[in-house]
């Protein structure tokens, strides 16, 4: 006979009926990298946690993360080979990009670098080093299109290998962000970078009014004057303002140094100079020395027509990267010659339908227009010169000779961006007419055939990673010396509070209440008005509530100390109410009553001064005490100190002669969450127990 029975309970395993907040151990790592292979096909960049979150939608069931990450590396490694070979590949994405465009370039730079076996024996390996990529698109667009400007900036890899993405990146005439070579370097030095820039000369020759921008980088400024001399070398006023700050504070400099910066007129970035100097000796010395690059717009050439202060058109670009950062050098290479292609494509598309029949940028012109119906200034007019005046808000007049005839303004800004200020168009709006049109006045950098000439041709499409031809160089290219840091590599770098990160703060010290330093650090006198509690140096936080009233009744049993030294307590309370000190009085004070006396000595006087009275209490005595202390003072105020300087001769003789030690051998224990601790004679903890 059979009997069927049915099972009531919830089946918890999952994936059919698991729980998703419970951690599984079924889930391998070997099956979870084969159900997310599709995953990280689609887009690479994914990362941990966002696949452990794709696993609990469609598997309910959580995987702890770092079983996610080494499934990661292992889908990663079945997907495009292991990393240790992945090098080879470049010399093959370089043959594929030379052969589909002929001019492009790829450079691969590597280095000998000798091993040893077990046995002894010396070997050596041909290790990677640096790379660089530049399509013949983008150099030449850079020449026939774009104005002479190039930003250099690096940024730092997060995946295995710990290098350098680097970029030189150039504007349009539609102020777009045009990129003209990348590359990967194994460390910012002045040797890598004069490597990298010496390639990029070899393209771009060196071209008239020519301006590099950069931030300083490391050897990156030996480097420009090296492989550009001459060149125009401008930095990044952001970077400049954060180390300035740094050593000069005050609301005068932040009034006057970016004002410097953004003023085309010499006269005008003198007169900020002039006043930052006149502030704090020193500053001129710091500006030569430290910041002696371009950084004002005064100082910039007239041919370049590029006005940024900062580089922050390199970072544009390294924003666009940033998702790449973590894959294999071939995959970087190639996602950013997808990510150029497809950006020149739509602005061929938007040059060949958006901008038939103009001459100049349809949308510069638009906004030139809305800008001079909304000027509000006086002209007095001579042919094509005119004095233009222009009244701010405080009521000052300003004027400036413009010459449309000369393409200039006094003011220079129509000279260095190559757009009419604001100047020079309202003179075109007064004359009118066919003299007065914008478009003629613009430079020939924001004109329709530029942009045309900048998108003339595309980066080439290229084969599938598994359809590439195989090379041989004839050697090995393994993966680089790795040099990584102790901890989990980080993505997103620190930003300063300027740049909108979180502020700096200080802590507070919890024994004088001045931020800057800890407790345990403190060197400062306690300041009486801060608290008991905070008087007594309570960096033992630990010490529960319960753990502290028993230390404090065991202190106030101590009757025998108390009215043995109550006089003494006395006459320094009186001394404190009738003559009020300041913070480096009591300093002193408290140096010369602590330092005759031992380590023991000072905490049987710690014990002498608790007092067990309430806080009013202790108002009230101390309001009792200075009242009568007053009267006193009034009635004889001569023989009075005479007798607190006697008295005070007396104490520290008496403190010399030494007094009876303290007897801590019933204080109790210190109650943690773990154990008891006695406390020890030649510590602190003493004195902290006591409080």
């Amino acid at each position: 006979m059979f009997q069927i029975k049915k099972n009531k309970e919830i089946h918890r395993c999952p994936p059919l009926g698991g729980e998703p907040e419970l951690k599984t151990k079924l889930a391998k790592t070997r099956w979870l990298a084969d159900i997310i292979l599709d995953w990280l096909r689609e887009d690479p960049s994914l990362g941990p946690t966002a696949l452990v979150k794709k696993v609990v939608e469609k598997y309910k069931m959580e995987v702890p993360y770092m079983r996610m990450f080494y499934a990661k590396e292992m889908a990663l490694d079945k997907i495009n080979g292991p990393w240790n070979e992945s090098f080879q590949l470049l010399y093959t994405f370089k043959a594929e990009v030379e052969m589909a465009s002929p001019g492009s370039v790829v450079a691969i730079d590597k280095h000998t670098v000798p091993y040893k076996l077990k046995s002894g024996k010396v070997m050596h390996k041909e290790c990677f080093r640096r790379a660089f990529v530049c399509f013949k698109a983008c150099w030449k667009g850079f020449l026939d299109g774009c104005r002479p400007y190039l930003a250099v900036d690096a940024s730092a890899l997060h995946g295995r290998f710990k290098g350098q993405l680097v970029a030189a990146t150039a504007v349009d005439g539609h102020n777009w962000m045009f990129p003209v070579a990348y590359g990967v370097l194994e460390v910012e030095s002045q040797e890598s970078w004069t490597w990298f820039l010496q390639n990029l000369r070899d393209l771009i020759g060196h071209p008239p009014g020519l301006v590099i921008h950069t931030d300083a980088c490391k050897g990156l400024e030996t480097a420009v004057e090296a492989v550009f001399p001459g060149v125009e070398h401008r930095e990044c006023m952001r970077h400049l303002v954060q180390n300035f700050t740094k050593k000069f504070k005050g609301k005068v400099f932040t009034d006057n140094l970016w004002p410097a910066s953004y003023t085309c007129s010499s006269r005008k970035h003198l007169f900020h100079l002039d006043v930052l100097y006149k502030q704090k000796p020193g500053v001129k010395e710091y500006l030569d020395e430290h910041h002696g690059r371009v950084w004002s717009r005064s100082q910039f050439n007239e041919i370049c027509k590029v006005d940024y202060v900062t580089s922050n058109l390199a970072e544009s670009f390294n924003s666009k990267v940033k998702s790449l950062k973590g894959l294999m050098l071939w995959q970087i290479f190639d996602k950013i010659r997808q990510m150029i292609m497809i950006k020149i494509d739509l602005r061929q598309r938007i040059a060949s339908t958006n901008y038939v029949g103009h001459l100049m940028l349809p949308s510069l012109i638009k906004s030139l227009h809305a800008r001079a119906k909304q000027l509000r200034m006086q002209c007095v007019r001579k042919g094509m010169e005119a004095e233009v005046t222009y009244t701010d808000s405080k009521n000052r007049q300003w004027r400036y000779p413009v010459s449309l005839v000369d393409r200039t303004c006094h003011c220079r800004g129509w000279q260095i961006r190559g757009i009419p200020c604001i100047h020079a168009l309202f003179f075109m709006s007064v004359i009118g007419g066919e003299d007065g049109e914008v478009d003629q006045y613009v430079s020939e950098y924001f004109s329709v055939a530029k942009f045309r000439a900048a998108y003339a041709m595309n980066v080439p499409t290229l084969l599938g990673k598994d359809q590439w031809m195989k090379v041989d160089p004839g050697f090995k290219l393994y993966s680089p010396v790795l040099t990584r840091p102790a901890g989990r590599p980080r993505k997103n770098r620190i930003r300063a509070s300027a740049e909108g990160g979180a502020p700096i703060r200080k802590r507070k010290c919890k024994r004088c209440g001045i931020p800057g330093h800890i407790a345990r650090l403190c060197k400062n006198a306690v300041d009486p008005a801060f608290g008991m509690e905070d008087q007594a140096g309570a960096a033992n936080a630990e010490e529960n509530e319960a753990a502290i009233q028993l230390e404090i009744e065991a202190a106030v049993q101590h009757e025998e100390i108390e009215a043995a030294n109550a006089e003494e307590i006395e006459a320094a309370i009186e001394h404190e109410e009738i003559e009020p000190m300041d913070r480096e009085q009591r300093e002193q004070m408290d140096v010369e009553l602590l330092e005759p006396m031992d380590r023991e000595q000072r905490e049987q006087m710690d014990v002498e001064w608790l007092q067990p009275m309430s806080l009013e209490e202790r108002e009230q005595y101390s309001r009792e005490c200075l009242e009568s202390s007053k009267a006193m003072i009034e009635a004889n105020f001569e023989e009075y100190m005479a007798e607190e300087k006697a008295q005070a001769l007396q104490k520290k003789k008496n403190k010399k002669e030494g007094k009876r030690k303290v007897d801590t051998g019933n204080i109790p224990g210190r109650v943690t969450r773990s154990k008891v601790v006695a406390p020890a004679s030649h510590t602190r903890s003493k004195r902290k127990i006591l409080f």
